[in-house]
Order: C-alpha cells, then structure tokens, then sequence
C-alpha cells in the first residue's frame, strides 16, 4: 500500500495559465461541458415522462340536427370533466348532457368513480413504478458526475500534455544551441589545425540531427497547443515560465483509502445496483401485466327530463363492478422472461464490475509506485549526467577525451530530459485514473 504519495505536476505558479484557470475556462468555454452539464435536466422531467398522465380532461360537445319527418330541429349539448388520481388508482368523472327533440328534452347529470382493487390495486403498481423512475433520476444524477469525471480527466490530461510537450520543446532547444556553440568550438579549432575535417562534420551532423529533432517538437507543441486552446476557447499564445523541468508538489493521500471494502460505495457499483433495483421492480411488474382487471364502480345520476310530455325526475345511486381477465396474453409472457433476463443480466454485471474495479486499481496502484520510483531515478539521471558533461566539456577543450565520447554524452543527456518529463507526465496521468476510479478526484479537484 501507498504509504505517502506526491503529485508531480508540472511547474504552473509562474506560468501563464494555470491548472485551476484552464479548468475555469474549459467548464466556461467548452460545448463538450455544457453538453455534459445538460444532462441533469432530464431529471426534471423524467418521472411525469415514465408514468401516466395526471392531466385533467375538459371535454364539451354540441350537435345540432334536422328531423326530416317532423321538419323541427334537434340539438345536444354535453360537458364533461374528468381526472386519474394515479397514485391511488382512481378515475373520477362528472358529465351533464342536454338534448332537445321534438318528442322529449333531456337533463341527465352524472359522477362517476372508478376503483382498481386488483391489478394496480389502489395504484400499487403505478406507486412501484415511480419509486423505480425515481431510481434513473439518482442513476441520471451519479452518471453525470461520472461523464464530468471522465471529462475532468481528459482535459486536464490536455493540459499536462500541452506543459510537457513544451518543456521538450525548451530541452531541444537548449540542445540544439549548445550543439550550434560546439560546432563553433570545433570549426575555431579546425580553422587553428587542431581538430580533424571529421570532426568538424561530427559536430555540424549533430547540429542537423538536433535541428530535425527540434522541428519535429515545435510540431508536437503546436499540436498540444491547438488542443489546449481549443478546450478553452482562446486562440492565443500564452506566455511560458522558465523553468525547463517538472516540479514535485506535495498531495493529498486519498489512494490508500481506496480498498476493496470502499468499492461498494463507488459511483459505478452504485449505478449497476439502482439498475438491479429497478429490473427488480420490472420483474414484478411484468409479472402482472395479465392479472385480470377488476374495478368497483360507484356514482350518482341526476335525471331531470321531459319525455312524451311526461316529467322524469330520477335520482339514483350506482354501484357496480368491472371484471376483465386476458387469457392467452403472449407479450406480457415475452416481456415477464425479459424483465426476468435482464435481472440475472445486471447481478452478473454487478459482480464484474467489482471484479474489474478492484483488479484496475491495484494495478494502477502499482503503476503509481513504479513511475514514481521511475521519476526520480529519471531525475537523478539527469543531474549526475548534467554534471558529467560539464567535466567532459571540460576534458574535451584541453584534449583528454575525443569528440565522439562528448556528443554521445549530450545525445544521452536530452534523451535522460525526455525520459524524466515523460515519467512525471504518466505518473499524473495514473495517479488521475486511479482518483478517478475511486470517487476522488472531484472531491479534490481544487487541490490540483
């Protein structure tokens, strides 16, 4: 296990955009972040979407008609409203209907309510299914934090990228400059006969290589370059510190709390057991999907009529009862197997997913000590042979080691740059993936 871990970020304090402020200018200027952030609308919407209507009906009607035989007009006039209570399984309607013929004139008002007392028995199942929705809505909210996470991770990846690449770019050319000196040295000593045309051509070689070299890393930051400033929105050049290494800043321990006994906790497993949940909740509400349909029903009519020049006035209560059985229903059989296969589907994912997430990172885990070690070995690398080249200089101008031996030393000394600068940059990028993995990157995202 980690016992203390550093975050090898590149030098930003004196540079001209820092971490923090590139991160504040990608979530300000970049679409792919709007598009993530947007997603968390869905939840405003999700449930009322998911269930039935809770919409009050209005509904009003006029019919007017011609009697050919008795040459009089007809007409009906009705209204009526009605409203589902969904959480209860209740319907409740009130219509008033008035007619005109010639032979009768009607006013006939009429409340009605009906009452699941089986399937969705007092809106059970329509209950089941919200607690369900509700479910996507954390799945919705735990998902955007992830695709944020991922987003995080890559533009801040950009960004180290972009440093790196330029601090290859300072290495080159300080190489190449000190090669261009060289040649200088050794053309002064050719001129004075001292040193060989082979020589000579040795350093000028050098040059050329450096030079290719150099061309090919101005090409590399350029790229990374565009990259940053597209994330940003900024088409502009930004000003760059001095400095021509990576710095090591001290960092929060947050790996080491990342165990196997945390895992169950992570957005991820989170995610897949909401899912589980909710194919639980699918199951059971596929599995009755053919129960038989069984209502009460109960009302009052009000009947305040003429009819063959006789007054009717009727008041009645209503009782009653509705009965529906499918018999035969093949889709609710197919969608009960679905429902059931896809349950079985999300505890096995759930199982891989563990498996997966314990097993990246520990060996990420490892990986983070490896190029941490790597690192500073890299390091060490550099100044002593920093310090070599120095006394090989030295040798070198009062005749006691070749050509050859000096430009092999300088050649290995930019490669020992590259080598560090590319360490400390895996080193961020892993020590990202596994803060990520673990849920702890956003909750430390100030400190970076």
């Amino acid at each position: 296990m980690l016992k203390f871990l550093c975050f090898l970020l590149f030098a930003s304090n004196s540079w001209g955009l820092t971490l923090q402020e590139f991160i504040q200018l990608a979530e300000k200027n970049d679409p792919q972040y709007e598009k993530i952030i947007s997603n968390k609308e869905k939840v405003k919407f999700l449930v009322d979407q998911g269930l039935p209507s809770r919409k009050t009906t209005l509904a009003v009607e006029q019919e007017f008609g011609l009697d050919t035989e008795e040459d009089e007009d007809t007409s009906v006039l009705s209204a009526s409203v009605s409203k589902d209570f969904i959480e209860t399984g209740t319907e409740v309607s009130l219509s008033h209907s008035k007619s005109v013929r010639p032979d009768r004139e009607e006013n006939v008002t009429e409340f009605r309510v009906e009452q699941a007392l089986y399937k969705n028995i007092f809106g059970r199942d329509i209950r089941l299914k919200k607690k369900a929705l509700e479910k996507e809505e954390e799945i919705v909210r735990l998902q955007v934090l992830e695709n944020y996470e991922s987003y995080l991770i890559s533009i801040v990846e950009s960004y180290l990228n972009f440093k790196s690449a330029w601090l290859d770019l300072k290495a080159s050319e300080s190489a190449y400059k000190e090669a261009e000196s060289l040649k200088k040295y050794v053309s002064d000593k050719f001129k004075s006969r001292v040193a060989s045309r082979t020589d000579l051509d040795r350093s000028e070689l050098q040059v050329l290589v450096l030079q290719e070299g150099l061309l090919q890393k101005r090409k590399d930051y350029q790229e990374r370059l565009s990259q940053v400033q597209r994330v940003i929105g900024a088409w502009k050049t930004f000003d760059q510190d001095k400095e021509s290494e990576a710095r090591v800043f001290p960092f929060i321990n947050v790996v080491d709390a990342i165990d196997s006994k945390s895992l169950k906790d992570l957005r991820t497993v989170r995610v897949n057991r909401l899912r589980q949940e909710i194919n639980k909740s699918d199951l059971t509400l596929a599995g009755r999907e053919d129960s038989p349909t069984f209502n009460f029903i109960g009302g009052y009519t009000s009947d305040q009529s003429e009819r063959f020049s006789e007054q009717v006035n009727r008041n009645e209560f209503i009782v009653g009862f509705n009965f529906e059985m499918p018999l035969g229903d093949s889709v609710a059989k197919a969608n009960k197997r679905s429902a059931h296969l896809n349950l079985l589907q999300s505890e096995i994912d759930q199982k891989v997913i563990l498996a997966e997430l314990q097993s990246e990172i520990e060996s990420l885990k490892k990986q983070i000590v490896e190029l941490k070690e790597r690192a500073e070995i890299g390091k060490k690398k550099v100044q002593v042979l920093s310090r070599i080249i120095k006394a090989e200089d030295e040798r070198y101008r009062i005749g006691r080691i070749n050509l050859d031996d000096l430009l092999d030393l300088r050649k290995d000394f930019l490669q020992y740059q590259f080598q560090y600068q590319s360490y400390v940059l895996d080193y961020n990028k892993a020590l990202l993936k596994v803060m990520a993995l673990g849920d702890q990157l956003l909750k430390n995202k100030s400190l970076l």
